[in-house]
């Protein structure tokens, strides 16, 4: 498991600036696809940061119990997701004697990412589907779809 080297203050700043588009918390006992669904808007955005062991409603700090048991379900979060989600290990800090645990999403992930055949990304503090032409051009962005590559049929 991974200590983390930043101070609590640094959790404690960021849950005073409240969810936004590269922010989002869970309590311990998140479910699987919540915390999917976040991780595959932030891939798809510009990355962030998921908080674990915090009162969803009043941000207050609640702590993990079993950080290795979490860590576990963060991958398995991560697995969920299409193409398969690469993170890095959380990290472990500890807040006012709580156990939390930072997720980090990198930005400029190279794939577009997908849950349960839904693309989403960050509106705020809110996951949302793409636009049609939103994800047309993010697939044209990370290079997914390259049309001056293709061959026209009979040339």
């Amino acid at each position: 498991m991974r200590e983390a080297h930043s101070s609590h203050e640094n959790i404690l700043a960021m849950l005073a600036q409240g969810m936004g588009p590269d922010l989002h918390w869970f309590p311990e006992s998140v479910h699987l696809t919540d915390l999917a669904e976040t991780l595959a808007a932030m891939a798809n955005s510009r990355g962030g940061k998921v908080i674990l062991g915090v009162a969803p409603r009043t941000g207050n700090l609640q702590g993990v119990r079993d950080a290795e048991q979490i860590i576990d379900q963060v991958f398995q979060a991560a697995l969920l997701v299409e193409p398969v989600l690469v993170l890095p290990v959380p990290s472990v800090q500890h807040v006012t004697g709580k156990q939390m645990l930072v997720v980090t999403i990198p930005e400029g992930l190279p794939n577009v990412y997908s849950l349960q055949g839904r693309y989403l990304t960050r509106d705020g503090r809110h996951n949302v589907p793409f636009s049609a032409r939103q994800l047309r051009e993010l697939l044209v962005a990370r290079g997914m779809l390259q049309f001056e590559a293709r061959v026209p049929p009979d040339a």
